[in-house]
């Protein structure tokens, strides 16, 4: 069986798009994700377009209902050409299907995208703000006015082109034979600019496009004829050999033009219909597998409307359905919520409110993702972010491991950022997505795939549960963070030999600012490492000035992933810079506890306690004290119920105003699902357990 989800998106157009078919002005489709018995979620887009003979959407929509939540049969009917594709995209192997998985790095394509001009004489208008842009192949629709007019309108545009730009002529079947004639005698005359009439005619009249082709020195490009692959395998066996235009998202299953590829040579050029980001990365990558040199016909999202829609929550646990509708979002250009689903009344309550007060307050027009931050503390916050700091955080791993895919196997919810980057990572890189239950992790059972390419991400009490699993050492890196990391711990991790990637990050950064390589955690090294390219960090002490290396003051980060509103992120934390530059974190400044007048840092305490081996979990707290100020509270989790503490002050391996003056035992301590200590919680047993 395996999990399926789906969601319907509408994107209007910024003006009504104008055709040989008519006018266009929202253009909807279906984004489907598939989860499979071994955590892999892979999206897909489902955009039909009629007018090429595809089904329909009301068609798709019933399709995908039929499917229900699970399955464990498919078969696409053969008339379902944008089904196929989305599914066959998605991997899903109970339709033998092969997914596209194919590494696609920036460099690849080489940037050559061709850009599409509006009908009419607004081409005249637009053609240099995309040439200045870098666009030098251009593609204009024709056969949707008068003739005259637009022949005189091509020539202007002939004329004022550059001469290393060339210009892309589609009627989209809309000439009939004797304009397809005047058409082409125009292009001929200036050959050095036209690089092919595509589509002149219409589907029925292959034969006339045939001899065209065959007397006219300008190419003609097949568009509509070869909609679909069957289409496509029919235009030549009946004897077509110039130029076909392939709209990969509503051909059908790409696995059959790899097949006939294998044996045949086509001269291919790759072209959108206005789907999504989700459909345009398969139609990239399929351009790339093929080689083809000529521009790609994906230079479409300037023609939709930025103008931004009411904002959505998403409170959803299952990563298929949770990933549908946050893409759905973006593709609508909405301002997007996060929400935890397990939240109580009183957390949806203001969850509710910062949706409504988004709707009404808005006035930058400008859609962004909020991410719940500080829940923990009874009130919620949300740390603002756009696609471009999220990316900015992806592109900063990528460049500090030096690796093109990242490949993420994520036992965390993607409401947190700390799994919502994860999926981004494996988005943005075209890697690879595995959302595994924790609990299942945690008792043994690891999917059956090869873990050498994944990163997962772990805090660490979770490494803590999992430190004894063989499989563990397999992952390429355990990227740790969240919380501070005892020395016991680590050592035993580094024992293990396992590819321990220290980092340190917050929601308000989107994730890590600094990371430990794994290389340098297994020599020795227990800081947190360097900052990733795209971060700046500096140290300040109590009088605002920079504090050299090695000195412990207040931590500031600049980076091009820090959420907006904020000059600099100032969290409360203290570290230091050692001299090749690593960030060393000594504690949360307002976690200091001052006790008869001594500094005492709980994550210094906690490392103590855990190093002994004694407890499974442990937190330190400062809590009033009428003699000391505060007192050091040890709160601890341990095997078996006992009256006395685990570490007698005699055995006290610190200094000894840090040794917990009061020591409480409890079945476990209350964490989040990041593994965060949830101190409202905590305050409220030790207040039940003196009552």
């Amino acid at each position: 069986m395996v999990k399926f989800a789906f969601q319907t998106y509408a994107r209007k157009f910024v003006k009504p798009f104008v055709t040989a078919h008519g006018e266009w002005s929202v253009r909807s489709g279906i984004l489907i994700a598939i989860t499979n018995d071994n955590g892999m979620v892979r999206l897909g887009e489902i955009a039909p377009l009629p007018e090429f003979g595809t089904e329909t959407l009301a068609e798709a929509i019933a399709f995908c209902r039929s499917l229900g939540n699970e399955f464990d049969a498919l078969q696409i009917p053969e008339n379902y050409p944008c089904c196929q594709f989305a599914f066959e995209m998605a991997g899903s192997p109970l339709a033998s299907l092969t997914p596209l998985i194919v590494p696609l790095s920036k460099g690849d394509l080489g940037g050559s995208i061709a850009g599409l001009l509006p009908a009419g004489a607004k081409a005249l208008d637009e053609w240099n703000i995309l040439y200045l842009q870098g666009t030098r192949s251009f593609k204009w629709k024709i056969g949707v006015a008068d003739i005259t007019s637009e022949l005189e309108i091509f020539k202007q545009l002939c004329e004022v082109l550059p001469d290393d730009a060339t210009l892309r002529l589609d009627a989209n079947g809309g000439l009939n034979l004797t304009q397809a004639k005047q058409w082409l005698e125009q292009c001929d005359r200036i050959t050095s600019k036209i690089e092919y009439l595509e589509q002149p005619l219409g589907i029925h009249e292959f034969d006339s496009m045939l001899q065209l082709n065959q007397h006219y020195k300008t190419p003609i490009a097949l568009d509509e004829s070869i909609a679909t692959y069957t289409q496509l395998e029919d235009c030549y066996n009946r004897g077509w050999r110039g130029i076909f235009v392939v709209k990969p998202a509503i051909a059908g299953a790409p696995s059959q033009l790899r097949n006939f590829c294998k044996t045949h040579k086509l001269d291919l050029v790759f072209s959108s219909v206005f789907e999504t980001a989700i459909g345009r990365m398969a139609g990239l990558q399929l351009a790339q597998e093929f080689g083809t040199e000529r521009a790609l016909g994906y230079g479409t999202d300037r023609f939709f409307d930025q103008t931004m829609v009411e904002p959505v929550g998403i409170l959803e646990s299952d990563a298929g359905t949770f990933l549908v509708k946050f893409w759905k979002s973006i593709v609508e250009n909405r301002s997007i919520f996060l929400g935890n689903p397990l939240w109580g009344r009183s957390e949806l309550d203001q969850f509710e409110v910062s949706i409504q007060s988004n709707t009404q307050s808005n006035i930058a027009n400008e859609s962004y993702i909020h991410i719940p931050t500080g829940g923990t503390s009874g009130k919620l916050k949300f740390a603002i972010h756009t696609w471009e700091t999220l990316s900015a955080s992806v592109y900063g791993m990528q460049e500090h491991f030096n690796i093109n895919q990242i490949n993420s196997f994520c036992t965390l919810p993607l409401h947190h950022v700390s799994g919502l980057m994860q999926y981004l990572r494996s988005y943005l890189t075209n890697g690879q997505f595995i959302s595994w239950d924790w609990k299942q992790l945690e008792q043994g059972n690891f999917p059956d795939i090869e873990l050498e390419s994944f990163f997962i991400s772990l805090v660490p009490t979770q490494l803590q549960r999992l430190i004894n699993q063989q499989k563990l050492k397999q992952f390429k890196t355990i990227l740790l963070g969240g919380a501070p990391t005892w020395e016991s711990l680590l050592t035993i991790a580094r024992q293990k030999g396992l590819p321990i990637a220290l980092t340190y990050g917050m929601t308000e950064t989107a994730s890590q600012v600094t990371t430990l390589l794994p290389s340098e955690f297994l020599t020795g090294q227990t800081n947190v490492g360097k900052p990733l390219p795209h971060v700046k960090i500096q140290i300040f002490n109590d009088r605002n000035e920079i504090c050299p290396s090695n000195q412990i003051g207040q931590i500031q980060i600049q980076s091009k992933s820090q959420m907006l509103g904020v000059l600099n992120i100032c969290p409360d934390d203290l570290g230091y810079l050692d001299p090749n530059g690593h960030l060393h974190i000594i504690g949360r400044s307002t976690d200091k506890i001052i006790t008869g007048g001594e500094n005492v840092y709980p994550s210094a305490v906690e490392a103590l306690i855990h190093a002994t081996g004694l407890v499974q979990d442990v937190c330190v707290i400062g809590l009033h004290d009428e003699i000391w100020g505060q007192r050091v509270v040890a709160l601890w989790v341990g095997e078996y119920l006992s009256s006395c503490p685990p570490l007698t002050k005699e055995r006290w391996g610190g200094s000894l105003h840090q040794y917990p003056k009061q020591w409480i035992q409890l079945p476990q301590l209350p964490r989040n699902a990041q593994g965060k200590i949830d101190r409202t919680q905590l305050l409220q047993l030790i207040k039940n357990l003196e009552m």
